[in-house]
């Protein structure tokens, strides 16, 4: 969550380059930390360069660079039997630049962990007991490889790249917590890239970076049992007719989606203290399927469905007053364009499918200034004009549990953000203090929300969201770290009166559901040996607070405890052993120490206490 956004409002990159649409293999959660050398988080206004239609914020995840070449392995066991095993390598001709680079993850769980206190229907009535899930496997694999120049004359890196993935993941509860006991998902990957990226062009007055990405997912989603499970991992009865577990009909719907991307970014300093951005992002998806078990003609998914979207943004960029005052101005433009399939159900029963062909574009702007008071105190100040286009599951789904809705809106948003950071000096101690304060008024605001057995995606015409988040650093000799950050956030429903009528909505100004008001972290590590050492060993402590919220709006689901998500506590102890001159490595975690109960925003439970070890080399020539 990033100022009171989250979900598919916050665009996530690995090197600039979006991964939204590359499906599940590169999901935050499957990479390993071996490929990454720093993360950077943008909030409120994302900068053209990424070409993105965020609202909320992005995450750049940045990987290593080098000029070496180098060898970077790892594997991790943990409970629940998990395994995470990580291979990241180059190779770099000093001489040509030529650079090959082999990378590879595994990832495996049972996701068996205890969840407590579940009511349970046994010999006709209910008890309350403590289970384990039976049927949570998630396998996650992956091999990719990329191959070019690096650090040439003629180019800081082109490189062409091919990546196979493939995920297999069990479902074990519907999205109302009933348990599952057969259905899952599979999807294999393959994707082709090629990048390039050239700076310090015209007298060091010009950047260039381009990417193109094309990518082929196929999906199956099954859900064909007519047994009925109960969290015991008992068949509690058989059904004779054709309904599943999830879906009113058994499926086994598979699909075929393919994605182009493409990427053009320009930088023009136009002096030293103004400068010139451009960028131009597009996609192409078509995706194609079909319920193997469904020979009706009258079915979506069919015939080709087609998303088209693009960002194009310009931004001027001027420093005034001795470089005190730094100002961005940008405008972007948003294209927006789909071809798909709605199936309606008539009167008669029957079940027709219309087609629906939407072209929509809009312009957006924004303002982003930030003046230095002194070299360690700033303040900040941004206003966007923003859009957020629909995602291809918030549209069509993912033919198993989420259905689609052709009919979403794109989002838009006035963001207005205010901000002040302060640099404290005391000689060696460092410390870092932030304060933002932000608005968004959001229209045809997007949501998950319960349908028919399964989930959908709706808008709300009318969201206002508003909070503050207040953040501090503080360093001592460079052996003791401890932050700590909290976030206050109102995310209302701000539709008055219910669509297309004079009667006055019952939730108007409600806290929108699964949605917390107040969170936040704390984080304190330690080094135990001085950095010049050959070897050396860190602590860390690490706590996360989520007040409690609601399931559903507050003034419905007042006074029902299994309508509230309760507040949660969940702390963590960790250390790191590095040998040889951090040529190889040991780490040990206890996460959730004290075992607390954990919830996800749908309250879900989530693991409680677990260990996990990893062991990693790292081997290198200079």
């Amino acid at each position: 969550s990033l100022n009171g956004l989250s979900g598919q409002r916050v665009r996530f990159f690995i090197d600039d380059i979006p991964i939204d649409y590359l499906g599940e293999a590169y999901r935050l959660n499957n990479l390993p930390v071996n490929l990454i050398d720093r993360i950077t988080i943008y909030k409120g206004v994302v900068p053209v360069r990424l070409g993105a239609d965020a609202l909320g914020g992005a995450i750049n995840i940045v990987t290593k660079s080098t000029y070496g070449s180098f060898i970077d392995a790892s594997y991790g066991y943990g409970s629940f039997n998990s395994h995470r095993f990580a291979l990241n390598a180059q190779y770099r001709n000093d001489s040509t630049g030529l650079t090959i680079r082999p990378k590879a993850f595994y990832n495996f769980s049972n996701n068996n962990y205890i969840m407590r206190d579940v009511e349970i229907y046994i010999n006709k009535k209910w008890e309350v007991k403590d289970v384990r899930r039976f049927h949570d496997d998630y396998t996650s694999t992956s091999a990719m490889i990329e191959g070019g120049y690096t650090y040439v004359k003629w180019a800081d890196e082109l490189l062409l790249g091919l990546a196979v993935s493939e995920v297999h993941k069990e479902q074990q509860q519907d999205f109302y917590g009933n348990p599952l006991g057969e259905v899952y998902s599979e999807e294999t990957n393959k994707t082709f890239s090629l990048r390039y990226s050239k700076s310090e062009l015209l007298n060091n007055k010009l950047e260039v970076k381009f990417f193109t990405v094309y990518n082929q997912v196929d999906y199956l989603g099954v859900d064909t049992s007519s047994n009925r499970y109960n969290w015991l991992g008992e068949i509690m009865r058989t059904v004779n007719d054709n309904t599943a577990e999830v879906i009113n009909q058994k499926t086994a719907f598979e699909y075929k989606q393919k994605t182009f991307m493409y990427r053009a970014f320009t930088k023009y300093d136009l002096s030293k203290k103004n400068s010139l951005e451009f960028s131009y992002v597009g996609y192409n998806i078509s995706r194609q399927g079909e319920n193997r078990l469904n020979k009706e003609d009258a079915e979506p998914f069919r015939s080709p469905n087609k998303l088209t979207k693009n960002v194009t943004g310009i931004a001027y960029t001027t420093d005034l007053l001795k470089s005190k005052l730094k100002t961005t101005i940008a405008l972007k433009h948003y294209g927006f364009q789909i071809q798909t399939k709605n199936a309606k159900v008539l009167q008669d029963g029957s079940r027709i499918i219309e087609d629906i062909e939407v072209q929509e574009s809009y312009l957006g702007y924004l303002i982003a200034s930030r003046y230095f008071f002194k070299p360690n105190l700033f303040v900040k100040a941004s206003f966007e004009k923003g859009y957020r286009l629909p995602e291809p599951i918030e549209i069509l789904g993912d033919g198993l549990s989420v259905y689609a809705n052709p009919e979403l809106q794109p989002e838009s948003t006035n963001n207005f953000n205010l901000g002040a950071q302060f640099k404290p000096s005391f000689k060696k101690k460092k410390m870092k203090i932030a304060f933002n304060y932000f608005v968004r008024d959001v229209k045809n605001y997007i949501y998950r929300q319960a349908f028919v057995r399964g989930s959908r995606h709706k808008n709300i015409y009318k969201v206002l969201i508003h909070g503050f988040e207040f953040s501090i650093n503080y360093k001592l000799n460079e052996r003791l770290d401890i932050s700590g950050n909290i976030t206050k956030q109102n995310v209302l429903n701000n539709q008055k009166y219910v669509a297309g009528t004079n009667k006055k909505n019952r939730v108007y100004r409600d806290q929108l559901p699964n949605t917390p008001k107040l969170f936040s972290n704390v984080n304190i590590s330690y080094k135990l040996i001085k950095r010049e050492k050959k070897h050396n060993a860190s602590l860390y402590y690490r706590l996360n607070f989520v007040d409690e919220f609601y399931l559903g709006y507050e003034s419905i689901a007042k006074g029902s405890e299994k309508n509230i998500i309760p507040t949660q506590v969940i702390q963590s102890l960790g250390a790191t052993i590095i040998l040889r001159k951090e040529k190889l490595s040991l780490s040990f975690e206890c996460s959730n120490i004290f075992n607390s109960l954990a919830f996800d925003n749908f309250n879900f439970q989530k693991p409680g206490r677990a260990f996990s070890v990893k062991i990693r080399c790292y081997l290198n020539k200079s």
